[in-house]
């Protein structure tokens, strides 16, 4: 029994004396001398790695490795993070996923271009703002009878429509199908106006900078008047859910197989065309509360920069 103990002693004290001679050697190139030591730290490096991996795709921490399992532990992160965006795009509804595209198209459009951007980040977009009030009446009266059949809507809106001369308010509904704008009285639903993506009726939006609500939509008209002057003028409207608003515009314009170019003005003057081939501008300054202003030479926006 003695003589057992004293070997078992004896192996446990040879074993101690390699660890402790391949702990010196532990940066080393591997050799018989730190090869148990260097056999250690992996197993317990693995064993520890497991309890420590993340569990979420936006989780973006990595435990540290000893120094001699650098590669190693690229590899596996690479690998973790492979695993979890694969097991996270499993798991994505169908309607989550169109919200997640419809943020990816938003923050190629306004990051670092609209100072109202950064807000609308955390809020989901939604499927339409139309009031509840108008909801049995649009049914029935423009998806059912005046909308063409081949079109599907998009996105419904309340908006504020400038006059093109005088800059009188006007409160009108924007609805966006596949295929055009329509822009309709918001108590009567009656058609006011119809912007066909394909035709080229619109030419690309210029709004500004900073976080305000106006945006300019650029009109082709193909309707002149005697003097080969156009007979309509550019769009001037106050969109609320800015964001929302022109990433549906955008997607419904690629959907049609056209390009909507956005312009961004972050102070100075937008100029819009009017009927019979007169212009008016827009002076958009910065300030600290938002105001929009009929002056003598056309409408003042001022709004506050949040960039």
């Amino acid at each position: 029994m003695a003589q057992r103990q004293l070997q078992h002693r004896r192996r446990a004290t040879n074993i101690i004396r390699r660890f402790i001679r391949g702990f010196m050697l532990r940066h080393a190139p591997p050799c018989p001398e730190n090869a148990l030591f260097i056999q250690f730290v992996r197993c317990a490096y693995l064993f520890r790695l497991r309890r420590l991996l993340p569990r979420a795709v936006l989780d973006k921490s990595w435990p540290p490795c000893p120094k001699g399992l650098q590669e190693t532990s690229s590899l596996l992160r690479t690998l973790n993070r492979k695993n979890l965006v694969l097991r996270y795009r499993r798991t994505l509804s169908l309607a989550r996923k169109e919200q997640l595209t419809q943020k990816l198209v938003a923050s190629e459009l306004f990051l670092g271009r609209k100072s109202s951007y950064p807000a609308s980040v955390a809020t989901p977009f939604a499927d339409t703002r139309l009031p509840d009030a108008l909801k049995s009446d649009f049914y029935t009266k423009f998806d059912a009878k005046m909308k063409p059949h081949h079109e599907t809507v998009q996105y419904c809106v309340p908006v504020i429509k400038y006059d093109r001369h005088g800059y009188k308010t006007r409160h009108r509904l924007l609805v966006l199908t596949d295929a055009a704008i329509y822009l309709l009285d918001d108590k009567t639903l009656r058609l006011k106006e119809r912007l066909p993506f394909r035709e080229g009726g619109l030419q690309g939006i210029v709004m500004t900078a900073l976080a305000d609500e106006m945006i300019v939509v650029k009109l082709a008209s193909t309707e002149i008047n005697n003097n080969n002057a156009p007979l309509k003028g550019d769009l001037i409207l106050s969109v609320p859910h800015t964001i929302e608003a022109l990433t549906k515009m955008v997607m419904a314009t690629r959907m049609a197989n056209t390009t909507l170019p956005i312009e961004f003005v972050h102070d100075g003057t937008i100029r819009h065309n009017m009927s019979r081939g007169s212009q008016g501008q827009i002076e958009v300054s910065v300030g600290e509360q938002l105001r929009v202003a009929k002056t003598k030479t056309g409408l003042a926006v001022v709004s506050p920069d949040a960039m």
